[in-house]
């Protein structure tokens, strides 16, 4: 079994449709307990059938730096995607 992919749809979350559920609302749903479970069933094209998949809950860590580099061995290329408090501790420059 491949697991999740870009692609996919979910179209239900523990046995409740998910289709027509605003971002919100299906996060509401997605969301539990560390180390709790949740059923998601998968609409994935080229695929007859829907996928069911049960996921661990765990946390999700979100980086604010995506990438840190030089260039020209002067000049520093920094690409934030959102400041927090731990920005300055998530880029490691060379």
């Amino acid at each position: 079994m491949m697991g999740i992919l870009s692609n996919d749809k979910i179209i239900s979350i523990n046995d409740s449709q998910a289709v027509g559920l605003t971002v919100e609302q299906a996060s509401r749903l997605l969301r539990g307990p560390k180390g709790s479970k949740v059923k998601l069933t998968i609409e994935r094209p080229g695929v007859s059938n829907p996928l069911v998949y049960e996921i661990v809950r765990a946390d999700i860590a979100i980086h604010s730096v995506d990438v840190a580099l030089m260039l020209e061995g002067h000049t520093g290329y920094v690409s934030v995607n959102k400041f927090s408090q731990t920005t300055t501790r998530n880029s490691t420059m060379p």
